[in-house]
């Protein structure tokens, strides 16, 4: 790291290096860096290593994917063909389609679950096909989470989901709590994710 010189973060930050602080008996040491808002904060050298804007990988894009919407892995929800809804992907899902007339039929198959994979996550964000988009399913096995996602939607309220997100926005702001807004496929409805550096109870997510 140089002296004088501006760094773009991986947040979309800039900041430049001040000044560098070595530590007593040891080759480890800390920058006196300023943001492009013009706070000053002293930073470790690997910390500040591990936040500077570098070009991933493939490999590490979906790994890093894989870790913020993270959920079980053995199975995932695919989105039906009519684009109504979604279900738990199946490897035997030709069995029960050739079956989807003889419900009955149906009963006495058993339903053999498809893993979330690295080939799942690329296919989600590479595929053209409209029908290949799936959704995690974030409800761990011991009742906990990783993450929260608010869905704010018009439906028969009154209220506007626009105005809405900007609120909780705002509030997530005042506290430091970072989160990633994004417009929904339909255009008008927003989601708003907050993920956990650890699994909380999902009881104390939902309250």
């Amino acid at each position: 790291m140089d002296l004088g010189k501006d760094y773009q973060l991986n947040n979309g930050d800039s900041i430049m290096i001040n000044q560098v602080f070595w530590h007593y008996g040891s080759k480890k040491k800390d920058y006196l860096v300023t943001s492009q808002s013009g706070d000053d904060w002293i930073i470790g050298e690997q910390e500040l290593a591990d936040l500077v804007q570098k070009k991933r990988t493939t490999k590490e894009k979906l790994e890093l994917y894989a870790k913020y919407f993270s959920g079980r892995t053995d199975v995932y929800a695919q989105k039906w063909s009519n684009g109504k809804g979604y279900s738990p992907a199946l490897k035997n899902w030709w069995s029960f389609y050739k079956l989807r007339n003889d419900k009955e039929a149906q009963k006495n198959l058993k339903k053999d679950y498809a893993p979330f994979t690295k080939e799942v996550i690329r296919d989600q964000i590479l595929s053209s096909d409209k029908y290949h988009r799936y959704g995690i399913y974030p409800l761990l096995d011991d009742d906990t989470t990783n993450l929260l996602v608010f869905d704010f939607d018009k439906h028969a309220s009154l209220i506007d989901p626009y105005e809405t997100t900007k609120a909780v926005l705002a509030t997530c702001s005042k506290y430091k709590i970072d989160c990633l807004p994004e417009i929904s496929s339909s255009g008008s409805s927003y989601h708003l994710w907050l993920f956990f550096s650890q699994p909380i109870k999902a009881s104390t997510v939902r309250f």
